[in-house]
């Protein structure tokens, strides 16, 4: 990938800046501030390659995005060409300040020279893409493409953990972490099942004892059935042979009377038995009408004792209302006394006044009026006293009033539910008087039945001889056996049909193992495969063969870079050291031999430090692109020559730019204008007012 000309429109100090690059094999980027050479800082030289970062990877030096747009303006632009195997591809970035967002589109140029639209439905699909189709992120663009001011020793100095990581970026060591991670999953998923699976097939030897049980009972059941069948035969020709001799000796006697004789021994036999059930039925229809008559008997006597405990007290209506009246006005005399005595003994005569006239009076006079007021006080007292006994007398004859007439009432519903009661007692009888004689008819016809059976079975035996008995008696016993080895065999037949059935599905289960058993290998099987690529796919597999070969890669790329430039040294690149108690550890260090000497990184000097590191950030750009699929063509240099005196970075920038100007576009900023002459362009960056502008000229 190599950029061909890049656009910065309000982008940091940069209002509008177009810089092409397609004829540059290498260019020196210089800056001024209103013609101050020395004031170059600020001008606006290392915002042309954060807009080359910012660009492809939407990132930048600002902490903020919105730092990205000149001050004062609402939006920055950058647009960015470049070509990229062999085809050209242009990235439009903007940033607007007032709504905080960014737009990205992407475009590649086809065979009519017109720009085709790439862009993704999202800005994060779309800055996806466009690091695809360099093959290339951010962090691994910094540590191979664009060496920052101060920071051109990280990978140098950076500790072995950090170096590993840097180099896992460049080769996509992280995709192999995906690969380990879905292998570990898939082994984690293979497993559970796996256990899942043994766990069922622990159950089939419960299986096979289950069917080597089935079967032996189904044995044991087809020898019963052919004992059985043996026995059957046998019962049939006894029985057979019986009732021949039975027949035999049944033609040889009457036999019209004989079967006249036994139908009535059967009519009387079911006439028995309907009427004894009838008796039965009766019987306890009978103990439960007597039951509720007892229990209704016993209430209604208890009413009735009631009822007639009762007398009732004439004129109780006219009486009660009497009594009452005469109780409130004997209540209304007794209130209107007590007030009177009330008055009369808080009566004051200490006072020459009249209490009733208030005009004045003689003491004789007060002490008359007192004594008249007190006749009348105990004459009202006494009356008071009357009228309370009065009362008391009343209100317990209006109690007794009361009383009666509830009682009345209760009485009142006593009769109702007597005549009821007596209604009830006189079904009960009538239907007790029905049951008794049906009871009683159900007995004589009982006794008279049993009587006709009696005669008529002696006059069954007059007709018969004992041979004749004996036989059907052994024709019943043939019959009885004959109806019980068949029901034994029908049992049998069933019980047979059951373990048929159950081998059946015991059969279909063992098939499902076998089933399962094959599942069970290929499980197996699985669970090795992925147990073999997770470990692969690990850290101590292919990473490390892949981490090791491009250490062995980098250290000839390193080296390469170094003999070609004509620097005085060589790398090596250990990965393995020994510890303090003489164990083999894993490491990751640089070491440099000179002078027929090996040399830590950190013991060099501060230039040979840099002329190292820049050495090693060559080698990673040149493996970048044959690992990573990032093939960059160019390198971006920001202030690297600050460890370096000043002959030192003349001399080390003519190897650089001689060694590689065929292979790399080599792109630097210095404040050094005495590098102009070993690059074939220069980029002068002046700022005046606060606007950066740019000037490309020849060397």
């Amino acid at each position: 990938m190599k950029p061909i000309s890049l656009t910065l429109k309000n982008f940091f100090s940069h209002k509008n800046s177009k810089i092409s690059l397609t004829d540059i094999s290498s260019c020196l980027l210089v800056g001024n501030i209103e013609g101050d050479y020395s004031k170059s800082n600020g001008s606006g030289k290392s915002a042309v390659f954060e807009a080359i970062t910012w660009s492809l990877f939407n990132n930048s030096r600002s902490s903020s995005k919105n730092d990205n747009i000149r001050w004062g303006q609402d939006s920055c632009k950058v647009e960015i060409e470049f070509l990229h195997e062999e085809d050209k591809y242009k990235v439009v970035r903007e940033r607007f300040r007032k709504s905080s967002t960014s737009n990205v589109y992407f475009f590649r140029e086809n065979s009519l020279s017109e720009w085709t639209d790439l862009t993704k439905e999202t800005a994060t699909e779309t800055n996806n893409y466009i690091m695809r189709v360099i093959g290339m992120d951010y962090k691994t663009f910094l540590n191979t493409v664009y060496f920052r001011q101060n920071d051109i020793s990280e990978f140098a100095e950076a500790d072995p953990g950090s170096k590993k990581e840097i180099i896992k970026n460049i080769v996509d060591i992280s995709k192999w972490d995906v690969y380990e991670k879905k292998a570990k999953d898939k082994l984690r998923e293979f497993k559970i099942k796996l256990k899942v699976l043994s766990e069922d097939l622990e159950s089939f030897e419960v299986i096979e004892a289950e069917k080597k049980e089935a079967e032996e009972n189904l044995d044991e059941q087809r020898q019963r059935l052919v004992r059985t069948s043996e026995l059957k035969s046998r019962y049939d020709k006894d029985h057979e042979v019986l009732m021949g001799e039975y027949l035999r000796k049944e033609s040889e006697l009457d036999t019209s009377l004989f079967d006249k004789t036994l139908e009535k021994i059967r009519y009387f036999s079911d006439m028995i038995v309907k009427n004894e059930n009838i008796l039965r039925k009766d019987s306890k229809d009978l103990k439960s009408f007597l039951e509720k008559k007892e229990g209704v008997s016993e209430k209604y006597n208890k009413m009735k004792m009631k009822v007639e405990a009762y007398v009732e007290e004439p004129n109780l209506e006219s009486n009660l209302e009497e009594v009452k009246a005469r109780f409130l006005d004997e209540k209304s005399e007794l209130k209107y006394l007590t007030a009177i005595v009330s008055e009369l003994s808080a009566k004051n005569y200490s006072s020459d006044f009249c209490n009733h006239c208030s005009q004045p009076v003689s003491r004789d006079h007060v002490e008359y009026i007192k004594s008249q007021d007190s006749i009348k006080l105990q004459e009202n007292k006494d009356k008071i006293s009357c009228l309370k006994k009065d009362l008391s007398f009343m209100k317990s004859e209006k109690e007794s009033f009361e009383m009666n007439l509830k009682q009345r009432h209760s009485i009142s519903t006593l009769r109702e539910k007597i005549e009821s009661s007596k209604e009830k007692l006189d079904f009960y009888d009538s239907n007790i008087d029905t049951l008794d004689k049906s009871i009683s008819m159900a007995n004589e016809r009982v006794l008279d039945f049993t009587s006709k059976r009696s005669e008529q079975e002696r006059v069954l035996n007059s007709l018969k001889d004992s041979d004749f008995s004996k036989i059907k008696e052994r024709c019943k016993v043939a019959k009885d056996n004959k109806e019980k080895v068949d029901l034994e065999r029908l049992e049998i037949i069933k019980k047979i049909g059951a373990y048929e059935q159950e081998i059946k599905n015991i059969g279909g289960r063992v098939a499902v193992y076998k089933e399962k058993s094959k599942d069970l290998h290929d499980l197996t099987e699985k669970v090795k495969v992925y147990s073999r690529m997770s470990k692969y796919f690990g850290k101590t597999g292919i990473q490390t063969v892949l981490l090791n070969n491009f250490l062995e890669d980098l250290e000839d790329e390193t080296n390469r870079v170094v003999k070609k430039i004509g620097l005085p040294f060589s790398i090596s690149i250990d990965t393995q050291m020994k510890g303090s108690k003489g164990d083999i550890k894993e490491t990751l260090e640089i070491n440099i031999r000179k002078d027929g000497h090996y040399h830590k990184f950190d013991s060099l000097s501060g230039g040979e430090k840099a002329k190292i590191a820049l050495s090693l950030r060559f080698g990673l750009s040149f493996l970048c692109a044959r690992y990573g699929g990032g093939d960059f063509e160019f390198l971006m240099l920001d202030e690297i020559n600050s460890p370096l005196d000043r002959d030192g970075v003349e001399n080390l920038m003519k190897s650089i730019i001689n060694a590689f100007e065929d292979e790399l576009l080599v792109m630097m900023i210095t404040h050094d204008e005495s590098l102009k002459e070993s690059f074939s362009d220069i980029i002068e960056i002046t700022k005046v007012n606060g606007d950066s502008n740019v000037t490309v000229t020849k060397v």
